[in-house]
């Protein structure tokens, strides 16, 4: 069977396998058996099947899924090796370790007794399988030419089908082809689990035709011509017989597309019309049912694909079948109303009687049976219910063609008395010898030597909930669909239906304990009064009632979450189960919004679009809850995660009485760039807004963008018009201007029309011919008119958006960007399709009718007339791969198999389409609409197959029919007007109409419906904004004749509403110009006087440009449209009737898309001028005065007021301030300088009035920066800009610059300072020299500084034991630049135990304190739920190994003092026993090996929660290496078991190869470190002091890990802490006198000054000797960087962008686009390179695109885990695997921006864990020149 809910082999009858001459025997088994075996493994299957015994309790509660059970409890005769394990607490599954043998039958026992205490009578259970014995057929073929025009080669391809599972493997090694001269067949799976396709290429077709054969063991499976090239013949013909009847006609020659066939093709007499043609295939569709043989003719008219006709007619016969014995049910219906007797309508073909069986659901029972189940459910229903009745029932009367659907009832109270609110399930099902289907004598005479089959029921073996699958004797897999074999006949043919007879309808609506029921006469459709609703949680506890009033309507409110509702009156019950899942589906109205269910609002808003590292963020929020009014002294929690899910910030407010909260915050000047997640909760609920972090700068033009039209249709003349001016105001005449353009899907066009899919999903996203589609400038004015070349759209796969990136440079090089999209139309119109609802597990049904809506638009969303195809195609899953890969030519392959096509008006814009797919056409479906106007096409992919529990009978509506086209007469109301309300009806029926909102039900109304229309006006009122929902419900009496729709009719519609009373209108009055440095007042008041509170901010216009940050509209946020928040559940899906669709609710409430979406040494490169103020409260009628004073700053300010009152009123307003003069000056830099670099300063020098003539311009630095001239003058004939150039050099040191401008012109005055960071792109490097000292000896020692000026560092270590190299590799560890769960937790580790053995000073030990209490804090935010920690706090799961190391980590750190956050070590220790218990794991290449194990144990053990049944287990096993033994030992040994510790290391454990650090992030040196914790742990302390010299030793020898370093430095702690080294030294450093007299064994003397030569002098005091390093510390000069590449082969080019032709870069010119390619390739496939880290360092004069900022950017890179963008380099994260991503490729877009000499420095590659991974390249000089 197909489905994965229907292939479990659970056969729950014993049945008789194979012919009667060879029959093994069945074994007969005690009946008392059933109470301890539910289910169990029996009768035919495949060889790849499993064995299960499901017992009828839970006999190992608890136990971890695939637990081995050693005990052997199941033996087969022949036997069957393989494994025997607990799939659940109840279950019991053998999976054989090898293929059952095919035809084989083994006899089988289950041991019962040997897993319980049973009778002795029930010991051993007796079973016996019998596997499919394996065959194939060819089910079809065909010959399809490799070329239309030569037909010399081709393509046989075919279908073959397997008895039983097969693989590719299996049919190329059983299945030969003869006569194809060593040509091999290419074998390929399809959706359908048995049935296969082969292609052979190249099959040549001679002058003489020839024959070719598929062989199978000897036997032939099909002879298949080949003709020769002179024919053109008909090759085979084969018929389907269902889901509908065709015939497939493949010829010798593809035939020619678009042919007329009328009068071609002829079946049975009658010209067929419906044909398809498809390369070689042309594919006939007989008009009505065919049955018998008919005869086929295809006249010579036939064309082939070259012109030529078929040569004379051909004619044969094809078989069609009559109908095969079949019953289904009417419909789907399960609620009989009670007007009489209780008739079951069904309908059968081909049968002469059928069996009808009862099982009832006990009254009792029904809550239990609904825990698990919807009405017609069958799951567990023998924990329910209990066979009652059965019968034979003859199919007999007047008239009757049984050759034809013909339907009958079954009258169910001459069967059974019925139970009031008792369930019944029928069963209806049939015998061969009930059916009619003609068979010959043989076959006649072949069944009756067989049982009749059939399953008789016993109420102690009733297993529903396993399908009831049985086979018959005599049974073939392969005649299983043959009605003349007894194969046809099994379980697979019953149809089952669940009744409730009742005459009470149930409607509940509610939301967060507000519910309203009503009860409702399915017969009359009046309300009913006086009966009695009651609520049950899901354990069956009742938890409220009521009564219904007059109306039938009962209110009540609940504490709790009801599961069930229950209406009873006199003896009648209703059912009605409240999952959310099962409510009303509302996926076809408009129901979408912002969700307000729970009554809190909250509107977050910054005062800019981004941010700089190290600014301030000024983050507002706005509260409402009126709704649900909180307590004053209830919390408001922000809390800010940076780009990798770490929490940077959190702090908390109380609610107070305000209505703006105030949550201002600090970035650190090194946090990373991205995208910041600020989250503020409140009231339960959280608010989310992000942030943007980047190293920008502010623009200093205003740009504007616009298109001259509002949509850019393809192939129109269509505009962009570029504007700027300098933010002071002055023109940007003859600046110079790019335009970059990327073309992506627009995924907000037709957002109105919700659920509908506008895309083809199968095409890309077409590149424009030139990314750079304008490099200009602009005219006089500052303007530029710009005709985007957009190429050939033809293709695109529906509405597209240009994106554009602007840079408009200054004279000086540096540019200010805009970033601007518009919307492009490559087609004049649009078709879009809705796709039906699923059902609730994601797929929709086969034999059910299925609803396509459909629209048609113009390129601006407005409907419009169309014309349409529909094409449904079932589709393999790789077409659907390979497609979304662009090969959208795979579509013509027969990888498509269309189901349906056809051709659609659409009238006004809408159109549908119902289709149904019958079941053998199960499988993923897609759905493709074309614009047959324009040529657009959609595509949607769905997956179909049969309903869950169905049975191949079962047919129901679509949904489309249920609904009803709600209508008001207007789309927008205010407050006091009446709106009508129009709901189609007929009349007689009840309407029940529910006025709702995002919370709760405002009002109900009943009205009497009347043909046609029914009409209700309702009263608009205040409580109605912004938005209500009426919702209809027209309820038809259950007897009406006078229409054939559902008895439930529903529909939504949205009423919007505006209050005026809900704006409020901020009135600032500001100066229009005023003075850099001036203060002037800002006076703000509220338009009608009302109260408001508010906030004030004044922000550069240059920093609001570079996002396009639109002024925060908190009314546009707490008044737009609500989501509907109120469900509605009904039973009336499930009441029999002509018509009873069942609505999916996958997808069944409204949208919440996010609504308004807003859009070294560090100098502080730029102040942004940002002003914050308030929040303050203006009470009525009243005005505030705020003074402001301003910086040195010239440009334009937006001062933006954001308004807020408790009255839910809300509002924001704007203004602009020119900050000018008449004499102004700016200067540009870099945003760093390197050493050595030489840099032209530019000055752009204003005259903004006309006396302003003779200027001078004076510069001066300090730091280090040196000027060639300080003074130049600069004259103006007019008004306007000019720029000068200063030259400066770099001298060879490290620090800060300052640049200060004077600008002076008579008595006006303009000044400008920029300070900048000298800083070297080079690594520092570190130089040591090592220095034995013997007891009383002086040695002397003159250090030299090597590295650039400030950079260099000096440091003295004295030691009394072998040098550690502890300074060096303690400044790795602790300026090691990356911070995932390992390096955290290891910068902590290696400090703990420092101050124990290092001498510290008091500032040192304060710094260590304080870095390991920020570390616990980190992990604390890196801790999951389950207490496990991610790797990265981004990370979806816990990482095993770096979950131990971090929870050894923390509870050292209490051992020692530290706190830990409540909590943190009880959830690691809870996740640890968990993981322990449940590990199992048999290869050291896992991340989840012994070793992580063993260390786990030590870590719980440490922690004084050992697990000791997991350290046996562990012990225990043969294959543990030897790394795990030591922890293991380590284990054992800290809870007192020295011996178990000592007799684990003497034994021989195995050794595996380096990968087995891979999965640990560890080294050999680290593994010395724990071995030398073991040694301490188990008291070998002579071992454990050798260890240690010899892991200091290790210490010295080149690159180490962090994690090597940490635990080292960690465990050299714990034997020093205890070792007693008195150092008595004299150290003196040019004539200074350090006198050390300790008991550390280290003391480390930093030299404050190195930048000249040190005279170093040690003398020793003691009696033993002193290890001395002195540590040499510094930046490189230019120039001696060696390239290397290990393991990685790293590739470096620049191109043009636009070009993609090579770039010189020796030598640029202002504003040359630049990308930087970097291509990594692995040298080896040995194994994974994880966590490599590329640090690309550029030019000072080049500016990095960052394409968060710049969406045409291309920064970037495949499979990035992060990339980090900072001024001056892009740091990118990622791993290089042997399956894929084994090639890596990172772009980053440069722009040449500031004149100069520049340095560029190497690129680096590194593997943060694996020093043999690594490459680099070498630095060199470039330029920017200004020309």
């Amino acid at each position: 069977m197909r489905h994965s809910l229907r292939i479990l082999s659970i056969l729950l009858s014993l049945f008789v396998l194979i012919s009667c001459d060879s029959t093994p025997e069945i074994p007969e088994n005690d009946p008392g058996f059933s109470d301890y075996i539910a289910a169990h493994t029996a009768g035919v299957v495949s060889s790849s099947s499993s064995v299960q015994f499901h017992l009828m309790q839970d006999f190992n509660p608890g136990v971890e899924p695939g637990t081995a059970i050693e005990a052997e409890l199941i033996e087969f005769e022949p036997e069957i090796e393989g494994t025997l394990i607990w799939a659940d607490a109840s279950t019991i599954v053998f999976t054989p370790a090898e293929p059952l043998q095919s035809g084989e039958s083994y006899a089988g026992k289950f041991h019962l007794g040997a897993l319980m205490e049973v009778p002795s009578a029930l010991q051993t259970f007796e079973f016996l399988i019998q596997v499919i014995e394996q065959d194939f057929s060819v089910l079809s073929y065909q010959l399809n030419s490799m070329s239309n025009t030569n037909t010399k080669l081709n393509k046989l391809e075919g279908v073959v089908q397997s008895a039983d599972v097969s693989n590719i493997d299996e049919l190329s090694e059983s299945i030969t082809f003869s006569g194809l001269d060593g040509l091999t067949a290419k074998w390929e799976t399809t959706n359908q689990t048995n049935r296969f396709t082969f292609t052979i290429d190249s099959v040549e077709r001679r002058e003489e035709g020839y024959e070719v054969e598929a062989d199978f063991k000897g036997e032939i499976l099909e002879t298949m011509r080949i003709p020769g090239l002179a024919e053109f013949t008909v090759i085979n013909v084969s018929v389907e017989q269902s889901p509908q009847q065709l015939v497939r006609v493949s010829f010798s020659d593809p035939l020619k597309t678009g042919q007329a066939t009328q009068g071609l093709f002829t079946l049975n007499g009658q010209d067929v019309t419906s044909v398809n043609i498809e390369g070689s295939v042309a594919t006939l569709y007989p008009s009505s049912r065919l049955n018998g043989e008919v005869p086929l003719i295809i006249r010579e008219g036939v064309k082939n694909a070259m012109g030529y006709s078929f040569p004379k007619d051909f004619t044969t016969t094809v078989q069609f079948e009559a109908r095969k014995p079949e019953i289904k049910f009417v419909d789907d219906g399960n609620i009989v109303p009670m007007t009489g007797k209780v008739s079951i309508p069904f309908q059968a073909v081909g049968l002469k009687a059928v069996d009808v069986r009862v099982y009832k659901i006990y009254t009792s029972n029904v809550h239990q049976f609904l825990q698990v189940n919807s009405l017609d459910g069958s799951n567990e229903l023998r924990r329910v219910a209990r066979p009652i009745h059965q019968q034979r029932v003859d199919l007999t009367g007047e008239g009757i063609n049984y050759s034809e659907w013909t339907s009958f009832a079954i009258d169910l109270d001459k069967m059974i008395q019925r139970d009031p609110g008792a369930i019944y399930r029928i069963e209806l099902s049939f015998r061969k010898s009930y059916s009619l289907y003609p068979c010959s004598e043989d076959e006649t005479n072949a069944m009756s030597t067989s049982d009749d089959g059939g399953y008789e029921p016993n109420p102690d073996q009733f297993y529903a909930h396993y399908n009831d699958y049985y086979y018959v004797q005599g049974y073939d897999y392969r005649e299983r669909d043959n009605p003349c074999h007894v194969s046809y006949y099994n379980s697979s043919r019953i149809i089952r239906k669940n009744v409730l007879a009742t005459d009470l309808g149930l409607i509940v609506k509610g939301n967060d304990g507000d519910y309203e029921a009503y009860v409702t006469s399915l017969t009359n459709a009046t309300g009913i009064s006086g009966a009695e609703v009651v609520f049950f949680n899901y354990q069956g506890l009742e938890i409220a009632k009521a009564t219904t009033n007059g109306d039938g309507v009962a209110r009540i409110n609940m504490d709790g979450v009801p599961f069930r509702a229950e209406a009873r009156k006199g003896g009648q019950r209703a059912y009605l189960t409240l999952e959310t899942s099962r409510a009303l589906s509302v996926s076809n109205f408009d129901v979408s919004g912002v969700d307000v269910s729970d009554g809190i609002q909250a509107f977050m808003y910054g005062e800019r679009g981004v941010w700089r590292p190290g600014d301030t963020v000024f983050l507002n929020a706005i509260l409402n809850d009126k709704a649900n009014p909180l307590p004053e002294n209830h919390p408001l929690t922000l809390t800010v995660f940076n780009p990798e899910g770490k929490q940077i910030y959190r702090t908390t407010a109380r609610r107070g009485t305000n209505t703006i909260f105030d949550f201002p915050f600090v970035t650190s000047r090194e946090a990373l760039t991205g995208s910041y997640r600020a989250q503020l909760t409140v009231g339960g609920k959280s608010f989310t807004k992000y942030l943007s972090i980047e190293t920008i700068l502010p623009n200093r033009y205003d740009i504007e963008v616009e298109a001259t039209d509002e949509v850019v249709v393809a192939g129109t003349q269509s505009y962009l018009d570029v504007h700027a001016e300098w933010l002071t105001g002055a023109k940007a005449s003859g600046a110079k201007v790019t335009m970059e353009g990327r073309l992506t899907r627009d995924y907000g066009a037709f957002s109105e029309f919700e659920g509908y899919t506008f895309f083809d999903q199968t095409r890309d996203v077409p590149n424009l011919s030139n990314h750079q589609f304008f490099d200009g400038s602009l005219d006089q004015e500052g303007n530029a008119r710009v005709l985007p070349q957009l190429g050939n759209l033809r293709y695109a796969p529906g509405m597209l958006r240009l994106n554009i990136g602007t840079r408009v440079f200054e004279p000086g090089g540096r540019f200010s960007i805009n970033s601007t999209s518009v919307q492009v139309a490559p087609f004049t119109s649009f078709v879009g399709v809705k796709m039906p609802e699923t059902n609730d597990y994601g797929y929709l049904e086969t034999e059910k009718k299925h609803t396509l809506q459909i629209r048609t638009l113009t390129p601006k969303g407005e409907l419009t007339d169309g014309r349409v195809r529909v094409t449904i195609s079932r589709v393999h899953w790789s077409w659907w791969w390979s497609a979304r890969r662009g090969r959208s030519t795979y579509l013509n392959s027969d990888s498509k198999e269309l189901i349906q096509s056809q051709t659609i008006e659409v009238e006004g814009g809408k159109g549908q389409m119902t289709f149904e797919i019958a079941d053998n056409y199960w499988g993923r479906m897609l759905v493709e609409v074309e614009d047959l106007n324009s040529g657009h096409r959609t595509t949607s992919l769905a997956y179909i197959d049969w309903g869950y529990g169905r049975d191949r009978s079962g047919r129901g509506g679509g949904e489309s029919v249920s609904i009803l086209n709600v209508q008001t007469d207007k789309e927008k109301y205010n407050v006091g007007d009446v709106a009508k309300i129009s709901v189609p009806s007929s009349a007689g029926g009840r309407l029940v109409l529910s006025i709702e909102d995002g919370t709760h039900q405002l009002m109900d109304k009943f009205v009497q419906t009347k043909d046609g229309m029914t009409v209700y006006e309702l009263k608009i009122t205040e409580e109605m904004a912004p938005n209500v929902f009426a919702h209809a419900m027209v309820i038809q009496p259950h007897d009406q004749t006078a229409n054939d729709l559902p008895i439930r009719l529903y529909g939504i519609v949205p009423i919007m509403v505006e209050d005026p009373a809900t704006h409020l209108t901020p009135v600032i009055e500001a100066p229009e110009k005023v003075r850099p440095e001036s203060t002037f007042d800002v006076t703000v008041s509220e338009k009608d006087g009302k109260e408001m509170e508010y906030t004030i901010a004044l922000v550069d216009e240059g920093l609001l440009g570079l996002t396009g940050f639109q002024t925060p509209d908190p009314w546009k946020y707490f008044y737009a449209k609500r989501s509907l928040g109120v469900r509605t559940w009904d039973m009336y899906d499930l009441v029999m009737n002509s018509f009873s669709g069942k609505i999916a609710r996958m997808l069944a409430v409204g949208g919440d898309a996010a609504l308004n979406p807003e859009n070294e040494q560090n100098a502080d490169r730029f102040k942004p001028v940002v002003i914050h103020l308030g929040p303050f409260k203006l009470n009525a009628r009243q005005t505030a005065k705020h003074t402001v004073t301003l910086p040195n700053y010239i440009g334009r300010l937006r001062v933006m007021v954001v308004a807020g009152s408790d009255e839910e009123a809300y509002g924001q307003s704007f203004d602009n301030i020119r900050v000018v003069q008449p004499l102004m000056a700016q200067l540009t830099l870099p945003r760093v300088l390197g050493p050595g670099e030489h840099v032209s300063i530019p000055v752009t020098v204003f005259a903004m009035e006309n006396n302003i003539r003779d200027v001078e311009v004076k510069l001066n630095t300090t730091g280090n920066l040196r000027l060639t001239d300080g003074t130049q003058r600069v004259r103006f004939t007019e008004t306007g800009q000019k720029t000068i150039y200063f030259e400066a050099d770099v001298p060879e040191a490290l620090g800060l610059a300052k640049v200060t401008m004077v600008a002076t012109s008579g008595r006006e005055r303009s000044t400008d300072e920029i300070e900048i960071s000298v800083r070297s792109p080079l690594q520092m490097q570190t130089q040591e020299f090592i220095i034995d000292v013997d007891k009383n000896e002086t040695v002397e020692h003159a250090a030299a500084p090597f590295g650039v000026g400030e950079s260099n560092s000096l440091v003295v270590e004295i030691s009394s034991l072998p040098s550690v190299n502890l300074g060096d590799r303690l400044n790795y560890l602790i300026g090691y630049p990356h911070g995932c769960l390992e390096q955290t937790t290891s910068k902590c580790f290696a400090q703990l135990y420092l101050a124990d053995w290092v001498e510290l000073t008091t500032d040192q030990k304060g710094d260590a304190e304080r870095f390991i209490r920020e570390g616990i804090a980190k992990l604390r935010r890196m801790q999951m739920p389950s207490g496990g920690f991610r790797y990265w706090p981004s990370s979806n799961g816990a990482d095993p190994w770096g979950s131990t190391y971090a929870g050894h980590f923390i509870i050292a750190a209490e051992k020692v003092g530290y706190n830990l956050p409540a909590g943190m070590k009880d959830g690691y220790l809870r996740f640890a026993s968990q993981q322990a218990k449940s590990w199992n794991s048999s290869s050291y290449y896992t991340y989840n090996n012994d070793f992580n194990q063993a260390y786990r144990l030590y870590v719980l053990a440490l922690a004084g929660k050992p697990e000791i049944g997991a350290m046996n287990r562990l012990r225990n096993k043969s294959t543990v290496s030897r790394q795990a033994a030591l922890r293991l030992a380590a284990a054992f040994a800290l809870v007192n078991e020295p011996d178990i510790a000592k007799e684990i290391l003497a034994k021989e454990w195995s050794r595996p190869d380096a990968n087995y650090y891979y999965y640990c992030y560890g080294s050999s040196t680290r593994d010395l470190a724990m071995q030398l914790e073991t040694m301490n742990a188990i008291g070998n302390r002579s071992e454990a002091l050798r260890l240690s010299r010899e892991l200091a030793e290790k210490l010295n020898e080149g690159y180490q890990s962090t994690q090597s370093i940490a635990y080292s430095l960690f465990s050299l702690g714990q034997i020093y802490k205890e070792s007693s080294s008195k150092l008595e030294v004299d150290v003196t450093i040019n004539g200074e006198l350090n006198q050390v007299n300790t008991d550390n064994a280290v003391v480390r003397i930093p030299i404050e000054d190195f930048e000249t030569v040190q005279n170093i002098k040690v003398t020793n005091l003691r009696d033993a000797p002193i290890y001395t390093r002195i540590l040499r510390s510094g930046v490189p000069h230019y120039g001696e960087e060696v390239p290397y590449s290990d393991r990685v082969d790293m590739t470096i080019s620049y191109i043009d962008p636009n070009t993609n032709a090579p770039l010189d870069v020796s030598k640029l010119k202002i504003g040359t686009p630049i990308r930087a390619v970097v291509v990594l390739n692995r040298q080896y496939s040995s194994r994974d390179y994880d966590n490599l880290a590329l640090t690309q360092i550029f030019p000072s004069g080049w500016e990095i695109s960052n394409q968060r900022m710049m969406v045409t950017s291309g920064t970037g890179g495949n499979n990035l885990d992060y990339q980090d963008i900072r001024d001056d380099r892009v740091l990118s994260y990622f791993s290089m695997y042997r399956s894929y991503n084994s090639t890596v490729t990172i772009t980053v877009d440069l722009t040449a921006t500031y004149p100069g000499k520049w340095y560029l420095p190497p690129t680096t590659l590194e593997a943060m864990y694996n020093d043999a991974v690594k490459a680099s390249n070498a630095g060199r000089w470039v330029e920017v020149v200004n020309e």
